[in-house]
């Protein structure tokens, strides 16, 4: 099975860690990654050049220390275009404003 690398750039309460993207589909992916992701946490996801933000819709243990996320997409936008949002209006993340759990 072929799997293409990608990133999960945020989810709460968790740091950043490498993932695969195994499955692609319409509306949706599944990644394989180290860490059990809550069942409707928002993650953000650095595919390339995208971002994507994803809702958790199931992870199981699909081996000693992986899991496999389904995951259905939110929304997706270009890193160069989230960043000039960001730096445009810096309040709506969470991090640059400093907001707390």
């Amino acid at each position: 099975m072929e799997t293409r690398p990608c990133v999960v750039v945020s989810a709460p309460d968790r740091d950043s860690q490498l993932s695969s993207v195994i499955d692609i589909s319409g509306s949706g992916l599944r990644i394989r990654c180290g860490a059990k992701l809550p069942l409707g946490t928002l993650v953000r996801l650095g595919l390339g050049p995208l971002l994507v933000t994803a809702e958790v819709r199931y992870c199981e243990r699909s081996g000693e220390a992986t899991f496999d996320a389904g995951l259905r997409i939110v929304s997706a936008q270009t890193l160069e275009v989230a960043m000039d949002f960001l730096e445009y209006v810096p309040e709506l993340d969470p991090v640059a404003s400093g907001a707390t759990h």
